[in-house]
């Protein structure tokens, strides 16, 4: 997942968007930095006062990133929260495995 994430970001941006709390924000500084720094955004859906699938949190993504809604992508194992985000606009690619998420990611991003 490290390397699919790396190879993304060499390509964009790429951020973290997870209903987990501060402390995960925190951890991805310190105890998960590999992980982390593999991001150039990191978002927990606390900082909404909300959490996916809700709107609020797609849109207060979409306003702290200054990125307009069909040129996001959510990656996400919750078929919900897919619903969510393309019910604002965004893409989703519902994660299974880390072969489907390369291959569905290449088509992705060579359209």
């Amino acid at each position: 997942m490290i390397a699919i994430a790396r190879t993304v970001r060499h390509q964009g941006r790429t951020a973290i968007l997870t209903n987990n709390g501060p402390v995960l924000l925190d951890a991805l500084t310190h105890d998960l930095s590999d992980v982390g720094r593999e991001f150039t955004d990191v978002f927990v859906s606390a900082m909404f006062h909300a959490t996916k699938p809700q709107e609020i949190v797609f849109r207060g993504v979409e306003s702290k990133l200054g990125v307009a809604a069909q040129n996001l992508l959510l990656i996400d194992d919750s078929m919900s929260n897919i619903a969510g985000a393309r019910g604002c606009g965004w893409q989703g690619i519902h994660f299974t495995s880390a072969a489907q998420l390369d291959h569905e990611l290449q088509r992705a991003l060579h359209k």
